[in-house]
């Protein structure tokens, strides 16, 4: 949508940014929570996370790459790299919209769409570690999942209300209109008749000197002759 005018459309406009700004923060940190938890998915008592897992009969969660954990396959390694991108993507949209209302950047709606875009995408992608080697004994979805799915859902509706509400004026950068040259119209000039012109009088007739007493005879009707002067 455009630019929003009047003040009640700017605070109209502003209310949805606003909202804009908590889902996809509250996003942003459900990706990180739903990244670093060890219970993606749950079997007979340990946990397997993105990044964390946790051992059987163990309190504490341990990073792969520990203990020999690391060999789950390509989809694993896959929800890996997109879980990591997922929050990125998200905090790159929050600094962009951050620059965004304060003063005008360039092309920012289509960016922002695109990061949005990819930040779901990216959330979506973390639930192919089902389709891993890392769930072989009938697994369960944990609170990771469940927490990934609601991040999904807060990209979702923050890019609803990116893409669908008004665009603000920005705070700072706001183009001040008393400062740009005012045009001054000119009132359209007046037509003015010629100068009347007496037809009977020839042109080329002398006028008689300021102070004489001479007449100018005027010559009889319909004769081309100059008048005479007396």
């Amino acid at each position: 949508m455009g630019t929003c005018c009047g003040a009640c459309c700017q605070g109209y406009a502003t209310l949805c940014r606003m909202f804009t700004y908590v889902f996809i923060v509250s996003a942003v940190v459900l990706s990180c929570l739903a990244l670093s938890s060890c219970e993606f998915l749950t079997s007979e008592g340990s946990g397997v996370g993105i990044i964390r897992f946790e051992r059987d009969g163990a309190d504490e969660c341990s990073l792969y790459g520990q203990f020999g954990y690391d060999d789950f396959g390509w989809l694993h390694m896959w929800s890996r790299v997109t879980g990591f991108l997922a929050p990125i993507f998200g905090f790159i949209l929050l600094i962009l919209m951050s620059a965004d209302c304060c003063c005008k950047v360039c092309c920012s709606k289509s960016l922002q769409t695109f990061l949005v875009i990819w930040a779901q995408i990216c959330q979506a992608m973390t639930f192919v570690i089902y389709a891993s080697n890392a769930c072989t004994r009938g697994c369960k979805i944990g609170d990771g999942s469940i927490v990934s799915w609601t991040a999904w859902f807060l990209y979702f509706i923050g890019g609803f209300f990116l893409c669908c509400s008004p665009k603000h004026d920005p705070i700072c950068c706001q183009d001040d209109k008393d400062d740009e040259p005012k045009v001054v119209e000119q009132p359209a000039p007046v037509a003015t008749s010629p100068p009347m012109v007496n037809e009977d009088v020839e042109i080329g007739a002398e006028d008689p000197p300021e102070g004489s007493t001479t007449k100018l005879q005027d010559p009889p009707e319909g004769s081309t002759t100059k008048p005479q002067v007396y």
